[in-house]
């Protein structure tokens, strides 16, 4: 696609850019484009959190990502310092006001084209959660994401630079931007608070609902972060799972294989006047699905749902229109869903992917972290190779929330079915 040139040579890019399309187009306006590293490792946040503040971490893994290697001129995008956990999910939006100072701190200016990239499998995914929170404060400068990603960047030879030093670094944060958030978040996104007839109530019935999890997920034969749990979908919603948006070379499929994507889905375009809202497990896939649409049709009304779809599974939502359908099961030594530390979902997570492209790194990193969850604490000992739970020979104790079993039953290492009939499990 060409490149147009605005007056005072203001650069329109599309919103799927090729590598050589960003070198030309830096070259063209190298003051109109900011490039956003989009690099993020998911980890929880540091002791020292505050909501509102935007101290970077030091022990950040995902700012570590990021001085390793970057397209020249980046600045590092922070998810899980731009977002908040909040009940509605785990990477909730700020209020506008706070949003514009974290913007403005990257040195970022209502009128800058941005271009956005991640890296790795999940590049586009990471991307594309960014690039909906711009969308959601109202950006008014273009927004392009990088075909590719890093690596697409790297493959077609184009060089990277390393961390910066102190001075360019302290330089760095002191051009301040001027950017402004034009409307608040909730204008592109759906809570769940909503859902269930809340405050400014969302009306089900002129909606529809886009699951952008897997097939096997939307079924609910496993699910992606909890191998003790099977997934669920949400009544009446369709499966259109975001991944397939990619292909081989881990680039966006073509627009005709995008738009067949759409039309077998059962999805029609616009959809008779209703809203079109994404969701999926964090909200992280939900965004690509969104940015997709938004991308290839240009559909104003699109929104992302924020959070989980397991929030509330058993739940009537919107008067019965949005009931829930779930099956699940859960070890009752696994009675709190919440008390399971992050990093043994994190562990379980890098499982499914090294099992998925037979990585036997990954598997022998999963091994070696299989051993550490057990020195550390036996009692969340996890086989997340064989996604089967490891149950300690410990007497079983009662939920800490007084539910009742619903026929789960423990014999040695083993699971039968059954499970807590508990929503506080799944939130």
């Amino acid at each position: 696609m060409p490149l147009f040139w605005r007056k005072q040579e203001k650069v329109e890019l599309p919103k799927r850019l090729t590598p050589l399309a960003l070198k030309q187009a830096i070259a063209a306006d190298p003051d109109g484009i900011r490039l956003l590293d989009c690099a993020f490792v998911p980890q929880p946040r540091p002791a020292n959190y505050k909501y509102g503040r935007f101290d970077p971490d030091p022990n950040s893994e995902s700012l570590k990502v990021f001085c390793n290697g970057h397209i020249e001129g980046a600045v590092h995008f922070d998810l899980a310092l731009a977002t908040c956990p909040t009940d509605s999910g785990q990477f909730d939006h700020y209020p506008k006001a706070i949003f514009e100072r974290y913007a403005q701190m990257l040195g970022l200016d209502g009128n800058h084209q941005l271009v956005l990239y991640g890296r790795g499998l999940f590049w586009a995914f990471y991307a594309s959660r960014v690039y909906w929170l711009f969308i959601s404060y109202g950006h008014k400068g273009g927004i392009s994401l990088l075909d590719g990603g890093l690596d697409e960047w790297v493959g077609k030879c184009r060089p990277l630079t390393k961390d910066l030093n102190a001075q360019e670094a302290a330089s760095a944060r002191s051009k301040k931007g001027n950017w402004r958030a034009m409307t608040e978040p909730s204008a592109k996104t759906v809570t769940f608070q909503q859902l269930v007839g809340g405050a400014n109530a969302v009306d089900i019935s002129r909606c529809k609902l886009l699951d952008a999890r897997t097939q096997t997920e939307f079924e609910g034969n496993e699910c992606a972060f909890e191998p003790l749990l099977t997934a669920s979908h949400r009544a009446g919603a369709v499966n259109l799972c975001a991944m397939n948006f990619i292909n081989a070379e881990g680039q966006f499929k073509s627009s005709a294989e995008i738009r067949a994507l759409v039309q077998n889905s059962g999805l029609v375009i616009p959809a008779d006047g209703k809203k079109l809202i994404t969701f999926g497990n964090t909200g992280i896939q939900a965004a690509f699905l969104a940015t997709m649409l938004d991308i290839e049709y240009g559909v104003q009304d699109v929104y992302l749902y924020i959070g989980s779809a397991y929030k509330g599974r058993n739940q009537q939502v919107g008067g019965g229109g949005f009931e829930v359908e779930s099956r699940h099961r859960l070890a009752e030594t696994f009675h709190d869903f919440k008390q399971t530390p992050m990093w043994v979902h994190l562990v379980q997570f890098a499982a499914a992917v090294a099992v998925a492209n037979n990585d036997p790194r990954g598997m022998n990193f999963i091994r070696e972290m299989e051993e550490y969850v057990a020195d550390r604490n036996p009692y969340h000992s996890v086989d997340v190779v064989g996604r089967r739970p490891v149950l300690p020979e410990i007497p079983l104790q009662p939920p800490s929330n007084g539910a009742r079993s619903s026929g789960t039953g423990y014999a040695g290492n083993t699971l039968s079915s059954g499970g807590w009939q508990d929503d506080e499990i799944f939130h």
